[in-house]
């Protein structure tokens, strides 16, 4: 089976987000030999299908989407529903076997107008704000540069978006689908999130922090269960005269749906809000593509990986994995966070074990939750650490995990670019400026080299070079370090690197990254 990714500039991994029953993403995992369930979370890999670390296979699965697709057709970062028996749960290759997949969408209709902001990575589809990040995959489309290009144009492109719904009500993109350049009348339109300003009187209600009105007149049966505070998805026709979704369907969105108490559950999704503890049980509401829901969880019986109990917050990125209780909370064995992936490293690795990777110095841990690429073209069917060899060079998205005593780089994506090295000038790091003095500054310990004159390039956020300074009249080496704040300001280098120091021919400032 053929598995498609694309990558643009500005994304994702893949940073999607996840309820999957069934499943192991590393560290001391709950083994739970021949055990069956249901799912939702994105695909993750090659080979089969990978879901959450878990290698599905999909033989005699029936495929459902909205959009008529195949299995062939499924991409790396977009969200499904997985109905599978089988599982064998154990700690190194978690393997099921799936009786059904099913496409989810987040939001599926046409962007805003003139919406999007290169600034901070974002664009808006029918009123939800959309972020996007390092690993966002974007297809049928280069990036949101592209879609910026096309709004440029006074168009609206039709766009299909999957990914989760953070505590703000925006939108963390794992997926960017583009189906259509303009707005198409009368193309049905799909969104999920969470009710708000019902009014059952001219029967309509929001969604979203910008109050995207839904009419659900033309809804033939309204669900019972409508409220305020429900998390519901949408089906119909946009109306752009008014900007309103004539909706023809409403769901509520159940995430214990089709599961029974006892079974394994692992959803990935944002902290909501933190709940009162009941005894010793500490509680938070966890927010994902299928809706809200209770998790659970006590120092006594939960681990934590990535992180620690103090990062339980609201707009926290987490995984859970544990059992569903029988009032459809979930027990947390294991809590894993899923940090901001704000570090990007392109380079020759240099060294390799089981279970990291080293390039510009840097060891790179990577786990299950690992998403992989073949950027190459050569490895058809499953592709992932066993590819990759010292002397290849790799583009790494990441975040740094600071709750072990030594920090560790921990890899969200891998994808190989090249069979041999880099070529001598074109070292890319990425990440957070840790100093700065004029000409240099640092990231991840590497210190970087400026130069006044033509030999570095000075990009803004936008691309755009930056204008010449005040004090040196025929540099923007001035004006480039004004605008950089250490500790805060996300910085991309390019140049030669050797011995942790690199002399760059272009930095760049980048937007807030991910959440």
């Amino acid at each position: 089976m053929i598995i498609r990714g694309k990558q643009g500039a500005h994304g994702p991994i893949l940073s999607v987000l996840l309820l999957l029953l069934l499943g192991s993403c590393g560290g001391t995992p709950v083994t739970e030999g021949g055990a069956s369930g249901t799912g939702i979370g994105p695909v993750l890999g090659y080979g089969s299908v990978i879901v959450n670390g878990v290698r599905y296979n999909v033989d005699n699965t029936t495929f459902v989407d909205a959009h008529g697709r195949t299995l062939d057709n499924l991409a790396v970062g977009m969200v499904v529903k997985v109905t599978a028996n089988s599982i064998d749960d154990n700690p190194t290759s978690p393997t099921g076997i799936a009786t059904k997949m099913e496409v989810l969408r987040l939001v599926d209709g046409p962007m805003d107008d003139n919406s999007v902001s290169l600034d901070n990575n974002s664009f808006r589809v029918m009123g939800q704000t959309v972020f996007v990040g390092l690993t966002t995959v974007f297809d049928n489309v280069a990036d949101l540069s592209a879609i910026d290009n096309l709004a440029r144009q006074g168009k609206r492109p039709g766009i299909e978006i999957h990914g989760s719904t953070d505590d703000t009500g925006f939108l963390r993109a794992g997926f960017v689908h583009l189906w259509s350049d303009n707005l198409v009348s009368g193309r049905e339109v799909q969104i999920k999130g969470t009710v708000a300003s019902l009014n059952k009187s001219d029967n309509t209600f929001t969604i979203g922090p910008r109050l995207q009105k839904v009419d659900y007149t033309p809804v033939t049966s309204v669900p019972a269960g409508l409220d305020n505070g429900v998390f519901v998805e949408v089906k119909g026709t946009y109306r752009s005269s008014d900007n309103t979704i004539r909706a023809e369907s409403i769901k509520l969105e159940d995430p214990a749906s089709g599961q029974s108490a006892g079974d394994l559950a692992k959803a990935e999704g944002y902290v909501n809000r933190v709940l009162a503890d009941l005894g010793t049980t500490k509680r938070f509401e966890l927010i994902a593509p299928d809706g809200l829901q209770v998790v659970n969880w006590s120092t006594a019986t939960t681990s934590f990986r990535d992180g620690s109990a103090a990062d339980v917050i609201p707009g926290a990125r987490v995984q859970v994995e544990g059992s569903r209780n029988q009032d459809n909370t979930v027990a947390a064995k294991r809590i894993s966070l899923r940090k901001p992936c704000n570090i990007r490293i392109e380079s020759t690795v240099t060294g390799k074990t089981t279970s990291t990777i080293t390039l510009m110095g840097k060891t790179v841990t990577v786990n299950l939750l690992t998403t992989y690429k073949d950027g190459t073209g050569t490895f058809p069917g499953a592709f992932g650490l066993s590819n990759i060899d010292v002397g290849n060079t790799v583009r790494v998205d990441a975040f740094l995990d600071t709750s072990t005593a030594l920090a560790r780089i921990v890899a969200t994506r891998v994808e190989l670019r090249d069979l041999g090295p880099i070529q001598f000038n074109r070292h890319i790091l990425l990440g957070k400026v840790e100093s700065k003095n004029l000409p240099f500054f640092t990231i991840l310990g590497v210190q970087i080299q400026t130069f006044s004159d033509i030999r570095t390039s000075y990009l803004q956020v936008d691309g755009s070079d930056f204008p010449p300074g005040r004090l040196l009249p025929f540099s923007q080496q001035e004006n480039f370090f004004s605008e950089i704040t250490a500790g805060s300001t996300i910085v991309k280098a390019r140049g030669t690197y050797a011995a942790s120091s690199m002399d760059a021919n272009e930095v760049q400032i980048q937007p807030p990254l991910d959440k």
